[in-house]
C-alpha cells in the first residue's frame, strides 16, 4: 500500500469528509495525488517536500488552523494527517512535471520566492492571481499547487488562507485573526475575506451590537407596531432598512421623533462612531446613499474591533481570483470601488441580519 493511499477512500471526485480530507482538497486534485508512484524517485521527492514545509512551519499554521475548530476540533492526530496531506500534494505537483520544472519549484519555495508578499504591503490595490503569485501560469507545478490550495476553506481555515501560509515562511497563521505578514517594518495583521459567489460578513463574536439594543429594538417595534404591520410586518430577521426609511416618509409619523429613534438605535449599532450622515440620508428617504454609508459604518466598526492592518478580499467568482488589498474605505474609492450591502436588518434578530453581509463591487 502507497504511503499516501490512506487519504484517499472515496473515489476520486467525492472530496470526502474531513476524517479523509483534512485540507478539503478537490476531487480532482485527490485523483492526482493517488497517481503518485511508489518509487525511490517519490519517496525522495516526498522527503525533499516534508523537509521544505518544516522550514515554512506548516505544521505550526495547521496546529493554529485546527484551533479555531475547538471545542468541535478533530483530534491531534488529524493534523498530522492534513501535513501528510499537504506533503503529498505538493508531491504529486513534483512529480507529474518536468525534472527542470520539478527543481524550480523546490528552489522557489525553499527561496520563500511563490507569494509576492510585497503585495499585501500595497493597501489600494487590486492583483490578478499571476500578479500575487510569481510563476503563476508558467511554472506548472507551482500553477496546480496554488489553484488546489487556493480554496481550501475545510479544517478551520478560510478560503484563501492556507496558500499563503503554506507556500511563504513569511506569513503565518496568526493567533488572534487570520494571517500574519513579516516585512521589514514589523509584523502586518492581514483579515482575510473571500467570496466564491455569495459574500462575507464584517462580523463576528467579537463584533456585535452594544448593550441595550435588543431592548431599543423591541421597543421601537412597539411604537411603530401599526405602521410596520401596515408596511408587511417584521420579518423573522426583523425590519430590514428599506422598511424603516419608508416608515419615516409616513405621514402618520412624527419626522422628529423618528430621527431621534434612528440616532438611538444606530448608537447601539455602531457606538462612538459618528452616524449623523447616515442618520440623515434615512430621514430624507435616501436609500442608496443610506445603505452606502451603513456598509461603511460595519467596515469601520469591525476594523477598529479587530485591529488589522488592512484586509485581502479575495474574489474567486470571475474566470480567474483578483485580490483587492485596502485599509479604509478612501482605498476602495479610489480604486473605483465601494461595499455593497445585502439585505440590511436595522432592527434585526441577532448579529448576523444587522451586520450585513457585504461585497466589493466597482461603482
Amino acid at each position: 500500500m502507497r504511503a499516501f493511499e490512506f487519504l484517499i477512500e472515496a473515489e476520486p471526485v467525492d472530496s470526502g469528509s474531513i476524517a479523509d480530507n483534512p485540507l478539503g482538497l478537490k476531487g480532482e486534485v485527490l485523483s492526482k495525488i493517488k497517481t503518485l508512484p511508489d518509487d525511490k524517485e517519490s519517496r525522495r521527492i516526498l522527503a525533499k517536500v516534508q523537509d521544505l514545509l518544516n522550514s515554512v512551519n506548516a505544521m505550526n499554521d495547521l496546529e493554529s488552523f485546527k484551533a479555531r475548530l475547538e471545542p468541535l476540533a478533530q483530534a491531534d492526530v488529524d493534523v498530522q494527517k492534513a501535513m501528510n496531506q499537504l506533503v503529498n500534494l505538493l508531491a504529486a505537483a513534483a512529480a507529474q512535471t518536468s525534472v527542470r520544472d520539478r527543481d524550480f519549484f523546490f528552489k522557489k519555495l525553499e527561496a520563500d520566492n511563490i507569494v509576492k508578499v510585497e503585495r499585501l504591503l500595497e493597501p489600494g490595490n487590486s492583483f490578478t492571481i499571476d500578479q500575487m503569485f510569481n510563476f503563476y501560469g508558467k511554472s506548472p507545478a507551482i500553477t496546480f499547487i496554488v489553484d488546489a490550495l487556493s480554496k481550501v476553506s475545510d479544517y478551520g481555515m478560510g478560503k484563501g488562507e492556507v496558500v499563503f501560509a503554506v507556500l511563504s515562511k513569511r506569513i503565518t497563521k496568526a493567533m488572534k485573526g487570520d494571517l500574519e505578514v513579516k516585512s521589514g517594518e514589523g509584523t502586518l495583521k492581514v483579515e482575510v475575506k473571500a467570496t466564491d459567489g455569495g459574500s462575507p460578513r464584517f462580523a463576528d463574536q467579537e463584533v456585535t451590537v452594544a448593550l441595550g439594543y435588543e431592548q431599543v429594538r423591541d421597543e421601537l417595534f412597539n411604537i411603530y407596531a401599526t405602521q410596520i404591520e401596515e408596511l408587511g410586518g417584521k420579518k423573522k430577521t426583523g425590519l430590514n432598512i428599506d422598511n424603516w426609511i419608508a416608515l419615516g416618509q409616513r405621514t402618520d409619523v412624527d419626522k422628529d421623533q423618528f430621527n431621534t429613534h434612528t440616532f438611538e438605535v444606530l448608537e447601539k449599532i455602531f457606538p462612538g462612531q459618528d452616524n449623523t450622515n447616515l442618520v440623515q440620508a434615512i430621514a430624507n428617504g435616501k436609500t442608496g446613499t443610506a445603505k452606502g454609508l451603513y456598509a461603511n459604518q460595519t467596515y469601520e466598526r469591525y476594523m477598529t474591533i479587530k485591529n488589522d492592518d488592512v484586509v485581502m478580499y479575495i474574489n474567486f467568482g470571475g474566470s480567474t481570483p483578483t485580490y483587492t488589498i485596502f485599509k479604509d474605505v478612501d482605498d476602495l474609492t479610489e480604486l473605483g470601488m465601494r461595499f455593497h450591502a445585502s439585505t440590511i436588518y436595522i432592527l434585526g434578530f441577532g448579529q448576523r441580519s444587522t451586520y450585513p453581509q457585504m461585497s466589493v463591487s466597482t461603482i
